[in-house]
């Protein structure tokens, strides 16, 4: 009985010690990576979640709806000097500045994109056209 107590323990702190190694490489791969490119398309992406932390933030009782916790991950898209198309994540600031056409780059040591080239305004909006006047015919 005290074996299986153990391996459980085993088990867990060896899964445990995996998924802290795989936020750790992910971190330092994206520290690491470096790009240059042009913005061709931006995301939104929002995650629901519905399920409690912990037995004491359950409600009694009846629920409707549940807590509904909703989160976004603000998303672009860069077609690369490399050739390559690559989705990455930005703040919702950063989100906000970035237009489509955009040239972006990634420096190693950062996760911050920044903006090397904003796309030109668009052009001033012509007047929109005027009504014909005089009488309408039936």
């Amino acid at each position: 009985m005290v074996l299986h107590g153990v391996l459980g323990v085993v088990v867990f702190v060896g899964v445990f010690v995996v998924v802290f190694g795989l936020v750790i490489y992910s971190f330092i791969h994206r520290r690491e990576e470096t790009f240059t490119g042009a913005v061709t398309d931006k995301d939104i992406r929002e995650n629901v979640n519905n399920t409690y932390n912990n037995n004491f933030n359950q409600p009694t009782g009846i629920v409707l709806g549940g807590t509904n916790n909703v989160t976004h991950q603000y998303m672009i898209k860069v077609k690369t000097d490399a050739g390559k198309e690559i989705s990455y994540q930005v703040s919702e600031g950063q989100y906000q500045i970035i237009n489509i056409g955009d040239r972006v780059a990634k420096q190693k040591g950062t996760t911050e994109v920044q903006v090397v080239q904003k796309v030109a305004a668009a052009p001033a909006q012509t007047q929109p056209p005027v009504p014909p006047t005089g009488a309408i015919e039936n």
